[in-house]
């Protein structure tokens, strides 16, 4: 596998990441036999949640053993014990299933044991969640530590309180079995970062308890708290949890010349929704190509990544080829092979893709030659009862830096970064430039998501299609910036101003 910005040529050199928003939840209701979450009132209340919880976790192990990557060829043996013991975690679990949020805590535990981003479960029900909180949350610091980041006027602690203990359990391990137990938290930071705020969330989880006392660090003096919790309503969450997060929010995809010879590209999102964001992305791309020569002879371009959580890898492959030329990237070598597990299944994912983009106009040319890539290496995969449709390298695993540009080129990162956007700082980086901003998120060599509803309509799962061989990038390796910002990533005017101070390349000159 190698990557390329073109939609022609040796077949085994290319290589995709669709749209996670494309192929969603909102594509696969269209057909005319999907049934709406809101339809059919009875169907939420003539089977216990307990039967329903049993049906579900069924549906859900049995399709990812049925089409994932993972589950056949090399490491399918680890993969299914992996599978296995998770299943029959929450089949002992099911005796505590008598609500919703045992439901829900159930499927979610199940689905978060893959450690995996690409592998999901979102019910469609409408009831939520209770939530119930002690009057503050915290969140992990940089160095590793649990703070007090949020209080409310009923807090029993300040701001900026550090957590040692609760209940006798280090705070570590609290966070271990109570938070990283029931969200796709990788063995990265950012995952510490994105849900570390949920430790003093009780979401009526009935395979947790929730802590009673803590012990807290203040002042140099550590105190003991009883932890007396307190109804919190949705509404009241949702701010909260926006002013915890503070994070960037994506607008879209632009270019700009900030100041006389500094540019800024943002490229927020890989995923383009509608036929709108297409033409917002090919339009500012078409302009990047149109710049190209008067943005070589400036003095810096900021590729920025901020809020990027994936798509189709063809755009950043794009973006590359304008910048450092389609022989550049067509040059690097970043896995040996690109396997498609060959299923009815995944085919018939890829064939819906195809149409439900093509329907809704966001059917471009680059995406749609690789659909189609796919689709009939997957068909003739079938008919010669392969288990694999493969891509190959037939080159070394390898990065070949290109002549560097007289620009300075820096590739911008916050902790959101994930999927087709880490494609991204792998082919930017590879190719010269210099990563500013946060450590990126994570993920696995398990890819190309495809979603599907269970029976009753009511479980919508994504289950991934592909995986990476020998990939460059191992499995939740994140990538950590040269030059790291500390400041808010949300303010864009004073990063461009931390920018015009960085040096041009990475002997800090």
């Amino acid at each position: 596998m190698q990557l390329c910005a073109k939609r022609y040529g040796d077949n085994n050199r290319c290589t995709m990441r669709l749209s996670i928003k494309i192929i969603s939840r909102h594509m696969i209701m269209a057909s005319s036999d999907s049934i709406s979450p809101n339809a059919s009132p009875d169907l939420v209340t003539t089977n216990t949640w307990q039967h329903r919880a049993k049906e579900h976790l069924n549906f859900f192990h049995n399709d990812v053993l049925a089409n994932h990557p993972g589950a056949i060829g090399p490491g399918g043996q680890s993969f299914i014990h992996q599978a296995e013991a998770a299943y029959q975690l929450a089949q002992d679990r099911l005796r505590n299933v008598h609500d919703y949020a045992g439901y829900y805590w159930l499927i979610q535990g199940y689905s978060s044991s893959y450690n995996d981003g690409h592998l999901y479960a979102q019910p469609q029900f409408e009831e939520v969640l209770p939530v119930q909180w002690p009057g503050f949350l915290t969140t992990f610091t940089s160095a590793g530590k649990q703070v007090v980041t949020h209080v409310s006027g009923m807090s029993p602690v300040p701001m900026g309180a550090e957590l040692i203990s609760a209940d006798g359990i280090a705070a570590k391990t609290l966070y271990e079995k109570n938070v990283d137990s029931f969200f796709q938290s990788l063995p990265v930071n950012s995952s510490r970062f994105q849900h570390g705020h949920h430790l003093f969330l009780d979401e009526g989880n009935p395979f947790i308890e929730r802590p009673k006392q803590a012990i807290f660090s203040m002042d140099g003096k550590q105190k003991t708290i009883d932890l007396r919790w307190h109804t919190l309503r949705t509404d009241q969450k949702a701010t909260l949890l926006d002013k915890i997060k503070n994070r960037f929010t994506p607008t879209s995809t632009s270019l700009t010349q900030w100041k006389k010879g500094h540019w800024w590209l943002a490229l927020p999102n890989f995923f383009p929704e509608t036929e709108e964001e297409t033409k917002s992305i090919q339009q500012a791309l078409q302009l990047f190509q149109e710049e190209i020569d008067t943005i070589k002879a400036a003095e810096q371009l900021v590729l920025d990544l901020r809020g990027n959580r994936g798509g189709s890898g063809a755009w950043p492959a794009h973006v590359a080829a304008i910048l450092w030329g389609e022989a550049a990237v067509e040059s690097l070598a970043l896995a040996d092979s690109i396997d498609y597990r060959a299923t009815p299944e995944n085919l018939k994912w890829f064939e819906k893709v195809r149409s439900n983009m093509s329907e809704a106009g966001v059917l471009d040319d680059q995406v749609d030659y690789f659909l189609n890539l796919i689709t009939e290496g997957l068909r003739e995969a079938l008919l010669k009862e392969e288990p694999f449709f493969i891509q190959r390298n037939d080159a070394p695993i390898s990065v070949h830096p290109t002549a560097p540009l007289d620009l300075t080129v820096y590739v911008l990162t916050d902790d959101e970064c994930f999927s087709a956007g880490l494609d991204g700082v792998d082919i930017f980086r590879s190719l010269g430039a210099i990563h500013i901003g946060r450590e990126t998120d994570g993920d696995t060599v398990y890819m190309e998501r495809r979603d599907a509803l269970s029976p009753d309509q009511r479980l919508e799962i994504g289950v991934p299609t592909k995986v990476w061989r020998n990939r460059l990038r191992a499995s939740w390796q994140t990538w950590i910036p040269n030059f790291p910002y500390s400041g808010s990533l949300a303010d864009t005017h004073a990063l461009q101003a931390w920018v015009e101070g960085l040096p041009k390349n990475l002997n800090g000159v």
